[in-house]
Order: C-alpha cells, then sequence, then structure tokens
C-alpha cells in the first residue's frame, strides 16, 4: 500500500497543513484602503511634519517655494517620501484640513505632481504606525 514511514508523516502533518489553509484565507482581509490611482493620487510615508519656523524660513523645498509664506503658516505641512520605480522620493505636501498625521503614518498624497499653480496634499492616512492614535 505505502510506505508506513511517509503515512506516518502524513498523519503527522496534515492536521497542521490542514489549519493552515483554513487560516489562510484571513489574511487577505488585512488589505490597506484603496489609493485614488485614476485621479494621480500616490502612497507614501509621512517622514517628518514641518515645524512654523521652517515653514517661515527661506530655505525651504522647491515644492512649498511656490506657496507664499502667508499661506504656508496657516497651514500644517509634512515631508512625505514615496516609491518611484527602484528610488525614493521625497517632497512636501499640504496636511488637508480635519486630519491628523504624524512621522510614519502612511498616506495618500494627491494631487502627486508639485506644480507651480498645486502643492501634493494628503487626502486620507491609509495606516499609522500604531493602533494606538
Amino acid at each position: 500500500m505505502g510506505n508506513p514511514a511517509s503515512m506516518q508523516y502524513v498523519r503527522t502533518f496534515m492536521p497542521f497543513t490542514l489549519i493552515g489553509a483554513l487560516l489562510l484565507p484571513g489574511c487577505s482581509s488585512l488589505t490597506m484602503p484603496e489609493v485614488d490611482w485614476q485621479h494621480g493620487a500616490k502612497r507614501a510615508v509621512v517622514e517628518k511634519m514641518y515645524s512654523q519656523t521652517e515653514l517661515r524660513s527661506d530655505n525651504v523645498s522647491p515644492c512649498l517655494k511656490n506657496v507664499p509664506e502667508s499661506e504656508r503658516v496657516l497651514g500644517q505641512y509634512a515631508e512625505v517620501s514615496h516609491w518611484e520605480g527602484r528610488s525614493r522620493r521625497w517632497k512636501s505636501a499640504k496636511v488637508a484640513d480635519g486630519l491628523t498625521v504624524g512621522a510614519g503614518d502612511e498616506v495618500e498624497i494627491n494631487p502627486f505632481t508639485c506644480g507651480t499653480d498645486a502643492v501634493p496634499v494628503i487626502t486620507k492616512v491609509l495606516r499609522h504606525p500604531d493602533s494606538q492614535r
């Protein structure tokens, strides 16, 4: 019929295999919220929040130079990083009104590009590094 040693192996490890197969679909429920890719959004990580002193400085990022200082100091801005191919890129983004973010948060930025008339805006928090927040 079969090798007795192989039958012992099947009897020993089959329950663990079945339990693993039953638990595996539970992992699919741990998905991240969707990012609005169709409208130019991108997933990013908040690296740091800019202080008011940094926002008043003339030495701000090129993206923030497009925003008048009087408008910069009224809002909250963060430095975010994202992947572009195999390279990690950093840029400044405005935090949307009513949103609370901190370093380490995974966020959605939209629009993704930084132009003369637009600064990327953090529109959604996708995940906090700890669920205590």
